[in-house]
C-alpha cells in the first residue's frame, strides 16, 4: 500500500453542429504525488512523483429519450519508469495507456412523475497499470452500484442497469435501481467476474436554500470479503453560491 495524491487542471471545449449532437475535445495535466506508508515493504519501489498529460474526446448524442455516448483518452507519463515489488516491477508500470469507453441509455417517461429506464455501458482500456485502473467511485465514473468507493480496481467493465424514479411536483425525487456488472482485473486474474447491487437515491430540497441528495447502495454479490460492510450511505448538500 501507499499513498497517492492527484491535483487536475484541464480544458474543454464542446461544439453542437445540431440540437441533439454534441462533439467535445479536452486536454489535462495532472500532478501525482505518491508517498510510502507505515505498512509499505522497505524494498518497495514507489512511483515516481510528476506530471501526466491526456488529450481526450467524446460524442455524445440524445433523442426521444436515447442517448449514446463514446470517447477516449491517451495519457503519457513524461518521467515515469517502473515501480512495485523487486522483481514485479517491470510488469506494474507504464510510461503511456489508453482508455475508451461507451454508454447507451433509454429513458421511458410514464405521465409527469414517473420515470424508468436502463443502461448499457463498457469501460476499457489497454496498458493499464495499478495506479491508471479503473476505480468505482460514487461521484466518477464507472459507477457499480454496491461496491464502495476505493474497494477495487479494473481493467475492463461492462455494466447492465434498471432504474425507476418518481418525481412528486419537483420536491422530492426518489429512484431505484439494481445493476450486475462483468469487471477483470488481470493483475489478479485474467477472467471476468459478477457484481451485482442496489441503489435507492432521494433528493429533496433542504433549509436555508440548500438541496439534499442521498444515497444508499447494498452490495449482493462481488469482492465482499473486502469490504467493511453490505452497506453504503452517502449524504450530499448542495448550496448555490448566489
Amino acid at each position: 500500500s501507499f499513498y497517492s495524491f492527484e491535483q487536475t487542471a484541464g480544458l474543454r471545449a464542446s461544439w453542437q453542429p445540431t440540437l441533439n449532437l454534441s462533439l467535445t475535445g479536452a486536454f489535462h495535466v495532472a500532478f501525482d504525488h505518491y508517498r510510502a506508508t507505515a505498512d509499505t515493504a522497505k524494498d518497495f519501489v514507489l512511483p515516481p512523483t510528476g506530471i501526466t498529460l491526456t488529450p481526450s474526446f467524446e460524442l455524445k448524442y440524445a433523442r426521444s429519450g436515447y442517448m449514446f455516448n463514446t470517447g477516449a483518452s491517451l495519457t503519457r507519463r513524461p518521467n515515469w519508469r517502473n515501480f512495485g515489488p523487486p522483481g514485479e516491477a517491470e510488469i506494474l508500470g507504464k510510461n503511456q495507456f489508453d482508455k475508451y469507453f461507451a454508454e447507451f441509455s433509454k429513458d421511458f417517461f410514464f405521465g409527469k412523475f414517473t420515470k424508468t429506464g436502463f443502461q448499457l455501458a463498457y469501460y476499457g482500456g489497454d496498458k493499464l497499470d495499478r495506479i491508471s485502473q479503473y476505480r468505482t467511485s460514487f461521484l466518477g465514473e464507472p459507477r457499480i452500484k454496491g461496491i464502495p468507493s476505493g474497494t477495487d480496481s479494473f481493467d475492463s467493465v461492462g455494466v447492465v442497469s434498471g432504474y425507476h424514479g418518481i418525481n412528486i411536483f419537483d420536491l422530492i425525487k426518489l429512484e431505484g435501481s439494481y445493476n450486475h456488472a462483468w469487471a477483470r482485473n488481470r493483475i489478479e486474474s485474467p477472467d471476468f467476474r459478477g457484481y451485482d447491487g442496489l441503489q435507492f437515491d432521494f433528493g429533496t430540497a433542504g433549509p436555508w436554500a440548500t438541496y439534499l441528495q442521498g444515497t444508499v447502495t447494498y452490495a449482493i454479490a462481488g469482492n465482499l470479503e473486502r469490504y467493511d460492510s453490505r452497506w453504503g450511505a452517502y449524504l450530499m448538500i448542495y448550496k448555490p453560491l448566489r
